[in-house]
């Protein structure tokens, strides 16, 4: 294993994996880390739905406006992905939010106008329409909401093509390497240690979901990271 890396990258999750891979692309070398195999943890196990409309809150402007960001750049970095080499199995074939209650179908009706005032196509889609679309659906549905634009990517399939693309880049991924601290000389962090090894890298990110809120892990009072 190299000893010294430009940045040293903790979790071969989804955000680790995609990191490394835009560093690639920049000529910045980086070893991703993982104590399991890649996608084990949060980004084996998602949805995957990529639908800032309904998943990210809009009353917190920046956030919104990353999802929405996120939303457009999907379907080219999904073919780029694809092209490298191993299809990460993004689909956009848009997302149905479905009113089976009077107050779903009140919270869907509130949320509309602005919705539709994104210029994304999205419609209502009364009760026949709705079962047309979606046939296996309770056949009780007051309606539903349409939005063509999002869509979805299966985690695991998503991280193997960043993996693999990002390693025909020169990118370094290690499987079944746990990180079990940071190294740190002058007050600042200069790598990672494992159980056999100290790697020295100029960055170090961690993106280890939950595990990055394990307190003594990086900071003695640790990180304020927990899972939902």
């Amino acid at each position: 294993m190299p000893r010294t890396t430009d940045v040293a990258i903790v979790g071969g999750g989804v955000i680790g994996c995609s990191i490394a891979y835009q560093l690639a692309k920049r000529g910045i070398a980086s070893t991703v880390f993982e104590q399991r195999r890649f996608a084990s943890g949060a980004s084996g196990a998602t949805v995957g739905i990529i639908g800032p409309l309904w998943y990210v809150d809009r009353t917190v402007p920046p956030l919104f406006q990353l999802g929405m960001r996120s939303l457009d750049m999907f379907p080219r970095l999904a073919a780029e992905l694809a092209e490298a080499g191993v299809e990460p199995e993004f689909r956009q074939t848009g997302i149905l939010k479905p009113a089976l209650t009077e107050e779903l179908y009140s919270v869907l009706q509130e949320h509309l106008p602005w919705q539709t005032e994104m210029d994304m196509g999205v419609t209502w889609l009364g009760p026949e329409e709705v079962l047309e679309r979606e046939p296996e659906i309770h056949p009780g549905v007051l309606g539903g909401v349409f939005s063509p634009q999002e869509g979805a990517v299966r985690g695991k399939a998503f991280v193997d093509s960043l993996v693999h693309a990002g390693s025909r880049l020169g990118a370094t991924f290690r499987e079944g390497v746990e990180v079990t601290g940071l190294e740190v000389s002058g007050g600042r962090v200069t790598g990672v240690r494992t159980p056999g090894d100290v790697i020295h890298a100029g960055h170090t990110v961690l993106a280890a979901g939950p595990w990055t809120g394990i307190i003594g892990r990086w900071v003695p009072e640790g990180i304020p990271v927990r899972p939902v």
